[in-house]
C-alpha cells in the first residue's frame, strides 16, 4: 500500500492540478493491485523528488547561489543549480513512466516533449531507483 501522502506529492511535484487527482488515484491504485512490486520504487523517487525540491527552494533563494569564486566574486548564473534541476525532470519522468500516467491521458505538466517509454523500466533494484 502507498503512505498516504504521496498521492499528494505527485499532485504537488508533478505539477498535476487537483482536477488531476483522481485519476492519478487510479493508477496508484492500479499499481497495487497489478504491480505492488513497484510501490517501493514510486515510494522512494516521490521522496527524493521532494528533498530535491527542497533543496532546489534553498538554492533558489540564496545571495550567493551562483557564485563561484570568493576571491574575485565570479558568478556563473545558474550553475550550481543546473544539476538539480535536471535530476528534477528525470525523476518526474520516472515517476510519471512508472505510473502509466500517459495511457490515462494525462500529460506531464511543464514537459516540453512527448514523454515516452510507458511501460519501460529502466532502474536498479538496489536503491537505485
Amino acid at each position: 500500500m502507498f503512505s498516504a501522502d504521496t498521492l499528494v506529492k505527485i499532485v504537488r511535484f508533478l505539477g498535476f492540478s487537483l482536477g488531476d487527482k483522481d485519476v492519478i488515484q487510479q493508477a496508484l491504485t492500479n499499481i497495487e493491485i497489478n504491480a505492488p512490486e513497484f510501490i517501493p520504487a514510486i515510494e522512494f523517487l516521490t521522496s527524493e523528488l521532494e528533498q530535491l525540491e527542497a533543496t532546489i527552494a534553498e538554492e533558489m533563494s540564496s545571495a550567493n547561489s551562483a557564485l563561484i569564486r570568493a576571491d574575485v566574486l565570479e558568478w556563473e548564473a545558474g550553475a550550481r543549480s543546473e544539476g538539480m534541476l535536471n535530476r528534477r525532470s528525470e525523476l518526474r519522468h520516472r515517476i510519471y513512466n512508472l505510473l502509466d500516467l500517459n495511457s490515462y491521458g494525462l500529460l506531464l505538466p511543464g514537459s516540453s516533449e512527448v514523454v515516452s517509454g510507458s511501460g519501460t523500466f529502466d532502474f536498479e533494484v538496489n536503491n537505485g531507483w
